[in-house]
């Protein structure tokens, strides 16, 4: 069964790649009516191979058993959340503007906890990338002028 399935793929990655080869190759200016035909060809008994696959992979497959009726449809009721904490934790935070802190860091008693900013930043102007290109070989300049305009009075 497992062996069938993953021929199933491979052959349905064929088709895939045969049919995206047809398509480059009908726009392609430069491809002759043979190339197209035989790519053709090749996808239609590759489509034929993979369809003989999918029929023996149902034929293998347990026949599933018929609905009877009696099973009830599916309960799309909303769920009860799980977290209430979670949620009127939330709550509090949003009401409060962002005053109210989270207990659990509130109680934070380990000396190991370290602050997050660093104390010291260092900034070394000489480390800077101080390299300067010139670009001007790469620049084509071209004269502008416009063209008089004659009145007639």
């Amino acid at each position: 069964m497992d062996k069938l399935q993953v021929k199933f793929n491979e052959v349905s990655a064929h088709c895939a790649d045969l049919n995206s080869q047809l398509n480059a190759k009908l726009l392609d200016d430069t491809a002759t009516p043979e190339d197209v035909k035989k790519i053709k060809d090749e996808l239609n008994a590759a489509k034929v191979r993979r369809d003989e696959l999918n029929e023996q992979i149902k034929a293998i497959k347990p026949a599933e058993p018929a609905d009877n009726g009696n099973k009830k449809g599916t309960d799309i009721t909303p769920k009860k959340n799980d977290k209430p904490d979670i949620k009127k934790a939330i709550n509090d935070y949003l009401h409060s503007r962002g005053k109210v802190v989270d207990d659990a860091a509130q109680q934070v008693t380990s000396t190991e906890a370290g602050v997050l900013i660093p104390e010291e930043i260092i900034y070394n102007p000489e480390a800077e990338v101080n390299s300067v290109v010139d670009l001007s070989t790469l620049v084509t300049k071209t004269a502008v002028t416009t063209p008089k305009v004659l009145t007639q009075f």
